[in-house]
């Protein structure tokens, strides 16, 4: 194999490792068409729908909806929540939150009280909580946060809980309450660091900068945004690197290195563009959109601002769309309860007093 240089032979590692993974899937495919033993079906197909999540690829959809074909045949409601919290997380990737918070509450519809499904419950609390944090409703969030938390108090899944911190942390960020959003990062952190999990270690850090920066504490709030930086360019991680470049050009701002904020700005634009992260762009057209109206740049501000608008149309206006369905689903459950015509009746009163 010819190789390119790339710092030290990484390029060759690379392809090494993407070369070993095809031959892993081609060796499970394989095996998943010889394998009449259900048990080990069910295992090779999450192997096989976790690769496939894990690169973003639509492939992913039909390993997991066999999954629910199996579970409904052998009656295992765990597989079940399971199959549709991955096929939750896989449509929270595409950006379809009301897609992917469906299927997380259909996965709550298996779960049952007790021990064995503690773990997935709170996995799946805890990611519509999130989903409510994309959706601005940080209240709800912050409900299903506590949930998930109180559902894994009976595992042992110390990473899942620190994960559900700093994500309660976030919602307490959300709604103002900065000491106690200090307090439960604080708290994962120290979880984080213990279990040594680099991952959220880096989550926290950038957590505990923006909520410094709300205090307006921002020469301790940029020491834990630098440090959140220097480690995510470390691991590679494209989104917290671009969380960080983006929290750091809110200090300059409010400091009024507008400049510096901008150049920090379309950096993190550009790496959300190339890599199709739509909310990370909202967010940074909003922050351009500030910087050019502080200098004086109205043009390019609005420029940014109908950018900002346009995304935020296209991730969250479809919101609604679960609304009408839910209101249209209330609809037919009166019919049956009584007469068409006096429902209809109904609704033409209540359109005349909202029009009053």
């Amino acid at each position: 194999m010819k190789t390119v240089r790339f710092g030290t032979f990484l390029y060759t590692t690379i392809l090494l490792a993407c070369s070993t993974y095809a031959q892993n899937l081609d060796s499970l495919k394989l095996k998943l068409n010889a394998e009449g033993n259900i048990t080990e079906q069910i295992s090779i197909l999450k192997q096989m729908g976790e690769w496939y999540l894990n690169k973003r690829d639509t492939s992913a959809i039909p390993y997991f909806e066999k999954l629910i074909e199996l579970g409904d045949q052998s009656n295992d409601l765990l597989l079940k929540a399971y199959s549709y919290y991955r096929l939750g997380v896989y449509w929270y990737q595409a950006n379809d939150i009301n897609r992917s918070s469906g299927l997380y509450f259909k996965g709550l519809e298996f779960t049952l009280d007790s021990p064995e499904f503690m773990e997935i419950r709170a996995k799946l609390y805890n990611a519509i909580g999130w989903n409510f944090t994309m959706l601005n409703k940080y209240e709800s969030a912050l409900k299903y946060f506590q949930l998930a938390e109180n559902s894994d108090r009976l595992g042992n899944d110390l990473q899942l809980k620190g994960l559900i911190l700093n994500n309660k942390g976030v919602a307490y960020k959300n709604l103002g309450d900065y000491d106690s959003a200090l307090l439960v990062f604080q708290e994962s952190l120290a979880l984080n660091k213990t279990l040594r999990d680099q991952r959220q270690v880096r989550f926290n850090l950038n957590n505990i900068g923006n909520v410094l920066m709300e205090l307006k504490r921002f020469k301790e709030s940029r020491k834990y945004l630098k440090e959140a930086l220097t480690l995510n360019k470390k691991a590679g991680d494209t989104v917290e690197i671009i969380n960080s470049l983006l929290n750091l050009s809110l200090i300059d701002i409010r400091e009024g290195a507008f400049s510096v904020a901008k150049t920090q700005l379309i950096t993190a634009l550009n790496l959300a563009r190339d890599n199709n992260f739509l909310d990370q762009q909202r967010r940074i057209y909003f922050s351009l959109t500030k910087v050019s109206e502080l200098t004086k740049k109205y043009e390019a501000a609005f420029l940014y601002e109908k950018e900002y608008h346009k995304l935020t149309d296209s991730l969250y206006r479809a919101e609604g769309l679960d609304h009408v369905l839910e209101l249209e689903a209330k609809y037919h459950d009166m019919a049956k309860e009584r007469d068409l015509r006096e429902v209809r009746e109904y609704i033409t009163e209540q359109r005349f007093y909202l029009l009053m």
